[in-house]
């Protein structure tokens, strides 16, 4: 009993065997390489034949014959792997492209959404006659990335006085600092009633800074 060299089926002696180059094809598979043959074929088409054969292909089904009896059809389809594939990928890159484009669009809306209420409290400050408010900063040092640790090990002091001066520049006052490392956290008390981490070793240095701003 003849078998289909490309999808395994087999052929039943009822079954008039057809030949594709050196393959032997069952009814199924000769139908769809049939329609290669027809003068237009839309997109939808050629997919359709092509994700036929290529399902048996994935499925190593197919015989040395019938691999070659494929490359042909698809040939004649003008549709390979490599272009299926490359348009899956443009596919893929779309759907991130589109996805991305909606992200943005919701932080956008987000950030718009914020600013609104940011306004609106401001402008409830003002009618209350208030001179202003406080605004605050949070400022995460990481010294295990090597940024402000120096060679003994500690902190990096001159780098972090940079940051501190810095900050003051603008109008930042230092109003709460601590320092943890693999979820420990060692608080003391400090000038100003600023809190200090006491940590011996420092993964993470977290300031708060507050300033005045005048409306």
């Amino acid at each position: 009993m003849a078998v289909c060299d490309i999808c395994g089926r087999k052929i039943g002696m009822s079954e008039t065997k057809r030949m594709y180059k050196d393959a032997v094809l069952c009814h199924y598979c000769n139908a769809r390489k049939q329609l290669t043959t027809k003068p237009s074929l839309t997109e939808d088409e050629k997919r359709t034949i092509f994700n036929y054969y290529k399902k048996y292909v994935d499925e190593n089904k197919c015989t040395p014959a019938g691999n070659e009896a494929i490359k042909s059809m698809m040939q004649s389809l003008e549709y390979s792997l490599d272009e299926e594939l490359a348009k899956e990928l443009a596919e893929q890159k779309q759907r991130i492209e589109e996805e991305e484009k909606l992200r943005i669009a919701a932080e956008e809306e987000a950030r718009k959404k914020r600013e609104e209420e940011y306004r609106f409290k401001i402008d409830k400050l003002k009618e209350q006659g208030a001179k202003g408010y406080y605004e605050y900063k949070v400022v995460s040092l990481l010294d295990n990335a090597g940024l402000f640790r120096s060679n003994s090990g500690r902190i990096d002091v001159q780098a972090m006085s940079e940051i501190l001066n810095n900050l003051g520049i603008e109008g930042w006052h230092l109003v709460t600092a601590y320092s943890n490392e693999a979820g420990k956290n060692a608080l003391s008390g400090g000038a100003g009633g600023a809190i200090v981490g006491v940590n011996s070793t420092v993964d993470e240095n977290i300031l708060i800074f507050e300033r005045f701003v005048a409306i």
